[in-house]
C-alpha cells in the first residue's frame, strides 16, 4: 500500500484520536475482540471495556482520498448510559461530515442526558447535516451533525465540545452510581441502534469502496461494528 499525503488538516484529526486513544485507556482496560478476524489496509481498530461498559471501539480509516475516525461505546445490559456515538469524515482539505450523540437506551432521563442537552443544546453551525429516517430513530433530540468544517474556529469548537462530552462520558461511566443509574433490559434499545446503523447505504458504499468483497464487509459491520446483543 503505497502511504497516502497526510495534509495538515489530516495532521491535526489524527492527534485528536491519538488523544481520544489516551482518554479510553486512561479509564478502560483495552481488550482483544475476537470477532476482529480480518486486517485491511489503513484500517486501525482497538477496543476496551469496563465494570459498565461492553464494548469501547475506536476506529480510524486512511485512504489516498479520505480520513475516518468511528467511536461507538456501549453499556453493559440494565444501565441507563446512553450509546456514545462519534464520527469524523475528511477529504484532504475539509471534514464533510462529522456526527456525535449520546443515544438514549431507556425512555428514563439520567443524568448522562441532562449533561448532553445543557452542553449542546445551543450549538450552531454553519452547515448543519440532515439526517435520514433510521438516525432519526435511534439518535436524540440534540444529535450533533454538521459538515464542511475547515481548519479554523469550527473545528476548534467541534473538538472542544466533543472532547468535554468524551471526558463525562468515560469519568462517569467508570464512576457512575450503579442504583440510580439501573434500569430494567437496555437489549431492545441497543439492538435497535446496531440494526439501524446497519441500514445506512452510505456505511455500505464506503465500504464498497475501498474494494473489500461482500462478504467481508458484512462479516465486519454485523460482529465488530454493529453486532447485537
Amino acid at each position: 500500500m503505497i502511504e497516502p499525503e497526510v495534509t495538515p488538516l489530516w495532521e491535526e484529526l489524527i492527534e485528536f484520536a491519538d488523544e481520544i486513544h489516551d482518554l479510553f485507556s486512561e479509564y478502560y482496560i483495552e481488550v482483544d475482540n475476537s470477532k476482529h478476524d480480518q486486517k485491511f489496509d489503513g484500517w486501525e481498530d482497538s477496543f476496551w471495556a469496563s465494570t459498565n461498559i461492553r464494548k469501547c471501539h475506536l476506529k480510524t480509516i486512511i485512504t489516498d482520498k479520505m480520513w475516518l475516525m468511528h467511536i461507538n461505546i456501549f453499556p453493559k445490559d440494565n444501565f441507563n448510559i446512553p450509546i456514545l456515538g462519534f464520527d469524523i469524515v475528511a477529504t484532504k482539505s475539509k471534514i464533510s461530515g462529522s456526527f456525535f450523540d449520546y443515544s438514549p437506551v431507556s425512555d428514563q432521563i439520567s443524568s448522562f442526558d441532562v449533561f448532553y442537552k445543557d452542553n449542546v443544546k445551543d450549538l450552531e453551525w454553519s452547515r448543519p447535516r440532515d439526517l435520514p429516517q433510521w438516525a432519526t430513530e435511534i439518535f436524540s433530540d440534540h444529535m450533533i451533525a454538521c459538515g464542511s468544517l475547515k481548519q479554523g474556529d469550527e473545528l476548534d469548537m467541534l473538538k472542544s465540545i466533543t472532547m468535554k462530552l468524551l471526558h463525562y462520558y468515560v469519568f462517569n461511566t467508570v464512576n457512575v452510581k450503579s442504583k440510580m443509574e439501573s434500569v430494567d433490559s437496555t437489549k431492545d434499545r441497543q439492538n435497535k441502534y446496531c440494526i439501524n446503523q446497519k441500514t445506512n447505504r452510505r456505511l455500505h458504499q464506503a465500504i464498497d469502496a475501498m474494494g473489500i468483497p461482500e462478504e467481508k464487509k458484512l462479516r465486519y459491520i454485523n460482529n465488530v461494528l454493529f453486532e447485537e446483543i
